[in-house]
């Protein structure tokens, strides 16, 4: 256009309804499809109408909508009932502190799972029969039944397997799962976590991660393909290969299902209506194979933690084995009898031992201490020149004083004598 060279992305597989509007959760059957957002509950006749039409009584949504013996419900932290065309909340015989995120039937009992627990519910007569599992701490994301087993997913990393009469066992997966669903042969169960997809036999209960698709909210199959919603975007697994079918976009948890020939997929930016014959007509061409690979920031993450490892591990064993010699030192030096010979000998070997402090730091005494102990071999002022080493001799400050006219402080005992180079021996004689 006018020597410019446009790009235009035709996307005929979707369109997105009730736009800028965050979609939490559709439910849709023959005669009814509630669309359920943050600001509104849009009610349609049809699963492929997308009307403006809102039920009063609650303005939101926190969890799924559901049919339950001809009724239908809200989860919204608190638990609403449709009635005449309203939400109305439903009044427990007893206050109860839930929030509510989902109701679910297995065999003729309703079951509940708000993000503290997990229970059965009587809606007939309002109220909590009793409470399955119970975390103070992190919340319950998701709860599946199969035969006669609920598998619960909570933030902790578990998956909770409970059967009635039987104790309940749990499986650790290592990330928060979001969701739990079933392969089409139901001999596996397929886990969104935040790390990824899992699979995990219902066999014997054993957990392997398939895709590292990091935020996996959300699958659902569709015509044996396996659909994910991420906080990322939407995605695919054909062929074992993860392909990116909606990039860049944040889907909402519960926001995915199925009807006839429509995905749903509810997301921060308003309702992906996917049209199911136009995405699989050509998976391969269409769609791009998502390579994955070891996070770089988490190596790098990785690397830094075992350098800090190694380098606190180098100077613990050097601080220790430093201590250890000074202990081996220390303890040499302890046994060493305190002289004049032993005090010449130290000096002799250690050049750096030119104060009566260094001397006494080097028998690990006090001064006043190495003073009292050179009394009793009489080394006060009346010796005058004692012979400290090769090419150095000893003198009383007293005696230097008087031949060099120099003064001295009054010093103890120990400090009265100094060491000056031999050589200088002939001029304090001379003296």
């Amino acid at each position: 256009f006018r020597g410019n060279i446009l790009r235009y992305e035709i996307t005929p597989f979707y369109k997105i309804k009730n736009r800028w509007e965050s979609v939490r959760n559709v439910y849709v059957d023959d005669s009814i499809k509630i669309t359920s957002t943050y600001s509104a509950i849009y009610k349609d006749s049809s699963y492929d109408v997308f009307g403006l039409d809102t039920i009063k009584g609650i303005n939101y949504s926190s969890g799924e909508a559901t049919k339950i013996n001809g009724k239908y419900y809200l989860c919204s932290d608190n638990l609403f009932r449709l009635e005449n065309n309203r939400w109305n909340p439903v009044n427990f015989s007893f206050q109860a502190n839930h929030h509510f995120r989902k109701l679910i039937t297995h065999k003729k009992n309703t079951y509940f799972l708000s993000t503290e627990c997990f229970g059965r519910i009587d809606l007939e007569n309002n109220q909590i029969i009793d409470t399955i599992l119970l975390s103070e701490k992190n919340e319950y994301f998701d709860i599946a039944w199969l035969d006669n087993r609920a598998f619960v997913s909570n933030k902790d990393g578990y998956i909770y397997v409970y059967e009635e009469g039987k104790p309940i066992s749990k499986v650790f997966i290592g990330s928060p799962v979001y969701d739990i669903n079933f392969s089409l042969n139901n001999k596996e169960a397929i886990l969104a976590s935040k790390a990824g997809i899992y699979k995990m036999t219902l066999s014997d209960l054993r957990a392997t991660l398939l895709y590292p698709l990091y935020d996996a909210l959300q699958t659902v199959f569709v015509e044996g393909e396996l659909i994910v919603t991420t906080s990322h975007g939407l995605y695919m697994v054909h062929d074992n290969q993860v392909r990116e079918i909606i990039p860049r976009t944040e889907f909402n948890k519960y926001g995915l299902n199925v009807f006839r020939e429509l995905i749903y997929a509810g997301s921060i930016e308003g309702l992906f209506v996917i049209d199911k014959s136009l995405l699989l007509n050509d998976i391969t061409n269409s769609f791009k194979a998502v390579e994955f690979s070891v996070n770089s920031s988490n190596n790098i993450l990785t690397v830094s933690i075992l350098i800090a490892l190694l380098l606190i591990f180098v100077v613990i064993l050097f601080i220790q084995n430093r201590k250890n010699k000074k202990q081996v030192i220390s303890n040499a030096r302890k046994s060493v009898t305190i002289n004049p010979d032993s005090i010449r000998q130290i000096v002799l070997e250690h050049s750096t031992l030119i104060s009566v402090e260094a001397i006494a730091e080097y028998f690990e005494t006090s001064t006043v201490q190495l003073n009292r102990i050179l009394k009793k071999y009489n080394t006060s002022g009346a010796s005058d020149k004692v012979q400290c080493g090769s090419g150095s001799f000893c003198i009383n400050t007293k005696e230097l004083s008087r031949k060099t006219s120099f003064s001295f402080p009054p010093l103890n005992h120990l400090s009265s004598l100094i060491c000056l180079p031999v050589g200088i021996r002939s001029l304090l004689n001379s003296n």
